[in-house]
This record gives structure tokens, C-alpha cells and sequence, in this order.
């Protein structure tokens, strides 16, 4: 186990779990104002374990409403470092005019 807990869909394998796991997606939908963004990334990009969360989700922020790309934005987190493995980062950035 890491230090970030136990990876539950890697530690079942591929056990028959219907009665228990849901593989039902959750979705939702929302109303975005113009002008506004809708980011989505996974923990390879920004982690809510790490303690510098907060600080990390207000520099991305910062360069999102500057204008950055996605392509930007994995080039930031590897050049500062805040991913081991940059290759594991997923964003999806869409902006709304």
C-alpha cells in the first residue's frame, strides 16, 4: 500500500463484484456562464492528497485564465516537477464564450 491509501479497483483484480460495485456511471449536468471553464484532470495531474493541493489548483487556475493550453499545462507540472510520472496526467479544459 502507498502512502496515498490502497488503489481499491487494482486490489479486487478482476473479481465478479456486481453485487457490490456499480459500473453505472454517474452523470450530471450543469450550466456554465460565458467566460467561464469547465477543467477536469486526474490525480496524475493535481492530487488532493498532496498538502500543496490548494497552492497547486491556484497556480493552474492562474494560467488557465491567462490563456494556457493543456499542452501548457502538462509542461508546467513537469517542469516543476509536481507529477513523478507525466505521462499519467489527464486534463480536459473547455472554455465557454
Amino acid at each position: 500500500m502507498s502512502r496515498h491509501g490502497r488503489q481499491i479497483a487494482r486490489a479486487f483484480g478482476n473479481q465478479e463484484l456486481t453485487e457490490v460495485l456499480s459500473r453505472e456511471p454517474a452523470i450530471a449536468s450543469f450550466d456554465v456562464a460565458s467566460g467561464y471553464y469547465l477543467f477536469l484532470c486526474s490525480d496524475g495531474f493535481i492530487s488532493l492528497s498532496d498538502r500543496k493541493y490548494p497552492v497547486q489548483t491556484l497556480a493552474c487556475f492562474e494560467r488557465i485564465e491567462k490563456g494556457a493550453t493543456v499542452e501548457e499545462l502538462i509542461a508546467w507540472s513537469a517542469e516543476t516537477k509536481r507529477t513523478k510520472h507525466p505521462d499519467d496526467s489527464t486534463i480536459i479544459l473547455c472554455r465557454y464564450s
